[in-house]
């Protein structure tokens, strides 16, 4: 994945429900850092942070 924050992504939940959001952080992974595991991000449409 090639994701950063400021990047647009579309996000699912665990029902399959798709929505826009915008990431605001990125962490990698305790094995490889540069591969990203962890993602915070804002739904476009509500704010609010996931």
């Amino acid at each position: 994945m090639h994701i950063k924050p400021g990047m647009t992504a579309i996000v699912t939940d665990p029902e399959g429900a798709w929505r826009m959001a915008d990431v605001i952080w990125v962490d990698g992974g305790a094995r490889n850092p540069k591969t990203p595991t962890l993602f915070q991000v804002a739904d476009v449409e509500t704010v609010v942070m996931n």
